[in-house]
């Protein structure tokens, strides 16, 4: 949870990097001798002024001057850059003031230094100032961890919050330049510890939701330089009560398993596929993607974002699965404080966070009946309401969801909602296994050869034996299946040729098995894994828990397949 601002450790602000000001840290030499100090009661921010161009002013994560504050609109007002800025207000709900006197809407109104200007609750003030960076000391990791250790004992006395980054660039040689963007984005009192070309961030007294928004900046910094980070973030208590659990929290995501394949398309059905994912890209209807495990749904949804309009906003994967029904619910809608016994602080939904993104939500037949209605009432009304929250906030995000089940067969058993399913099915996608598309193997092959050799002199050569034994396996796993295969395959040649001998013994039955209906349109009573399920229950004893726990999924999703297959009664929805 944010804190005043005149209680924050020192007197120095957190630099906020806007999008135009990012630009100008590509030469952190050049004096700017004008930035604009943000104060509310929860956030306090330092935005420089760039030589020209403007700034939007307001509450939006798009804009380029964000002012936590609720009086504040999303787009309040407009600053212009240059010898003489000014600021235009741009017909926002409370009004903008300038040394007390109330704007006209849509007027520019010069600026000077020392001017205050009033938006809403926070107060705006142009102060002279350089892009001189102080000097600053960066700490090893184990400094960063030790010090870690003692913040978690101070911050449980004194029952406070604070939040831990982590930012990792993808090549060494950014390091320096790294350096120079977070010794000028940064506090005093923050800590950076630097290990290799990743850094480690200890962000006193700020929120999650606050140090989201520093990490965006330093990623567009980072970007105005041309280079490539990924970042997480965590928040004590809330993430983690140990330095161990934060750092471990606030790693950033991996790249997705399969996203090396998106421009692997050879075979005319991935081209025709990929065709009309395009065309349905340049608008804003909801697609669902259904397909095997590991055909690469995933891809296809990235694809899509890349090629429509919301491309320069986040993109957001969300696993269904993979959480329980009530973390799940606070995790995409977010909660107030005291909503339930844990919410010690408010949080930001997902939803919230990909605001002008795209939601990309996998394995979508696997959210619990009450969450589809929630859903629901966010795609019919662009709407979201936090748990224990009373207002709804508007949202403008487009949904890609994803699935390896027939959810017309789960709309008919009564575990999926039909009102939600039609919604979601706005265009659908299909994509067909890896052993129905042929002309994509050896192009894929080739892909994970040279990823999975990357620390080796030259990429090794499959012998042809090899790849004929490639093409006649029938890929149950699909594209994942074959990424593992190569970089095992590539590890026990030793760089060397790769033969038979070091490809898994396929086994005659798998092309049989595989070529077996898929789950979409076989029988659930007749499927395999029903078989798995049950086996799996019977040697936990009965114990759902456990049996979830060793299938690698939530007890919520394990209860929703028993009752698919008919092995449970189905509950009857809320």
């Amino acid at each position: 949870m944010g804190v005043p601002w005149d209680s924050l450790p020192d007197a120095d602000s957190v630099t906020v990097l806007s999008g135009a000001a990012a630009a100008s840290l590509t030469a952190l030499d050049d004096d700017l001798d004008l930035s604009i100090l943000v104060l509310s009661q929860t956030f306090v921010a330092t935005y420089s002024l760039p030589a020209k161009g403007e700034l939007i002013v307001g509450r939006s994560n798009t804009v380029e001057i964000y002012v936590d504050d609720p009086l504040v609109s999303r787009r309040h007002a407009i600053i212009t850059a240059g010898s003489e800025p000014t600021i235009r207000d741009l017909g926002s709900s409370n009004g903008t003031l300038v040394g007390g006197a109330l704007l006209v809407p849509n007027v520019d109104r010069k600026l000077s230094i020392g001017d205050v200007v009033l938006v809403g609750g926070a107060a705006l003030l142009i102060q002279r100032r350089t892009t001189n960076v102080h000097p600053r000391t960066f700490w090893t990791r184990d400094q960063l961890e030790s010090r870690l250790v003692d913040e978690c004992a101070r911050a449980a006395r004194a029952q406070r919050s604070f939040s831990v980054a982590v930012l990792e660039l993808e090549r060494h040689a950014a390091e320096m330049a790294s350096r120079q963007i977070l010794a000028a984005a940064l506090r005093t009192s923050d800590v950076v510890g630097v290990h290799g070309p990743s850094a480690y961030l200890l962000l006193l007294d700020v929120s999650k939701e606050q140090g989201s928004i520093v990490m965006r900046r330093i990623s567009e910094a980072l970007a105005a330089r041309e280079i490539v980070g990924r970042w997480g973030i965590a928040e004590y208590p809330k993430d983690g009560s140990t330095g161990d659990e934060l750092i471990a929290c606030s790693r950033p995501a991996r790249a997705p398993e399969v996203s090396t394949t998106r421009t692997i398309i050879a075979d005319p059905v991935t081209k025709e596929l990929f065709r009309t994912a395009e065309r349905l890209a340049v608008g804003d209807i909801s697609v669902l993607i259904i397909g095997e495990t590991g055909v690469g749904k995933e891809v296809m949804a990235e694809e899509i974002h890349r090629r429509s309009r919301r491309a320069k906003q986040p993109f957001l994967r969300i696993n269904c699965g993979a959480l329980s029904e009530a973390l799940l619910e606070s995790e995409l809608f977010g909660h107030e404080r005291g909503a339930f016994t844990s919410a010690i602080a408010v949080k930001v939904g997902l939803l919230e966070t990909a605001d002008q993104g795209t939601v990309m939500l996998d394995e979508i037949g696997e959210m619990p009946m009450a969450l589809q209605v929630k859903l629901l009432r966010v795609l019919e009304e662009q709407q979201v309401r936090r748990v224990g929250g009373v207002k709804s906030r508007s949202l403008d995000v487009r949904f890609i969801a994803a699935t390896n089940r027939d959810l017309e067969r789960s709309v008919a058993r009564g575990l999926f909602r039909q009102d939600l399913y039609y919604r979601l099915a706005g265009a659908t996608l299909e994509i067909p296994p890896l052993r129905d598309r042929p002309a994509d193997l050896e192009p894929l092959v080739q892909s994970f050869l040279q990823r999975a050799s990357g620390r080796l002199e030259r990429t090794p050569e499959i012998s042809d034996e090899a790849m004929a034994q490639l093409r006649a396996h029938a890929w149950p796993g699909n594209i994942r299946e074959l990424r593992h295969v190569i970089e095992r395959a590539v590890l026990l040649a030793g760089g060397g040729r790769i033969t038979p001998t070091h490809l898994p013994v396929l086994k005659p039955t798998d092309v049989e098995a595989v070529a077996a209906p898929s789950r979409a349109t076989r029988d659930p009573g007749d499927d395999l894994e029903r078989s798995r399920l049950v086996a799996v229950l019977a040697a936990c004893g009965g114990n759902q828990s456990r049996a979830a726990k060793q299938l690698g999924m939530s007890r919520g999703a394990l209860i929703r397949r028993l009752e698919m297959y008919g092995i449970v009664r189905p509950r009857k929805p809320d």
